[in-house]
């Protein structure tokens, strides 16, 4: 069935559809495509095609996204939204740091719509703390080497939310094309994927990449 809708949305002939998870592939002419579900909030999409096509136009290394017949990024089959990506010739299995690199000089101060900027970092690990706190007051009797440990974790989060605020995080420059998150191991596949993308300070993707490495 999405082998036909597929055919019928993008004017596509394709023979084979390769399940994968929740990733359909197939190739056509010396191609690699992914057909995936849309799994954002609706709103994201113009901005992520925008910010697709500008990275495309600096040559930087990204899947494209492709337009249906009527023009439109997503495509709804059964009241589920899909995206086709037309997959970058480059491939690794891994992430590596240059990666990283590679990616923020190519993306440096890219104009992007607001609603991919992730500014609000104090607020969010101020809700983070406040929740942990509840929660080891509701469950620090039964864990009490985590009652004894959180209050380290919290003095860490604590210094970096005073980072911020000190260093008035909000005009920090410059701004790249960062991941929502970074799975080393998923490599070049999820790395290119826009619908991995936001912007945020440079400094993210790296922390990103230690943190993974450790978890």
């Amino acid at each position: 069935m999405l082998k036909n809708s597929i055919n019928y949305y993008y004017n596509l002939r394709i023979n084979d559809l390769i399940k994968k998870k929740n990733w359909y592939y197939f190739f056509l002419n010396d191609d690699e495509y992914i057909f995936i579900n849309f799994d954002r909030p609706i709103g994201d999409i113009v901005p992520l095609y925008y910010l697709n096509n500008e990275m495309l136009k600096r040559g930087c290394l990204v899947h494209k996204i492709i337009l249906n017949k009527d023009k439109n990024p997503i495509t709804m089959i059964n009241d589920d939204k899909f995206l086709l990506l037309k997959l970058c010739k480059y491939k690794n299995n891994r992430v590596f740091l240059n990666d990283i690199v590679y990616l923020q000089n190519m993306t440096y101060n890219i104009n992007s719509h607001k609603d991919l900027f992730r500014l609000d970092w104090v607020k969010l690990w101020s809700e983070k703390i406040d929740y942990y706190e509840y929660q080891i007051n509701q469950l620090g009797k039964n864990y009490p080497i985590l009652c004894d440990s959180l209050g380290y974790y919290i003095g860490l989060g604590e210094n970096a939310i005073s980072y911020l605020v000190n260093n008035n995080y909000k005009n920090i420059q410059p701004y790249v094309v960062s991941h929502k998150r970074i799975y080393i191991n998923k490599g070049s596949l999820d790395f290119f994927n826009p619908l991995n993308f936001i912007i945020d300070n440079r400094v993210r993707d790296i922390c990103e990449y230690i943190k993974n490495t450790f978890f």
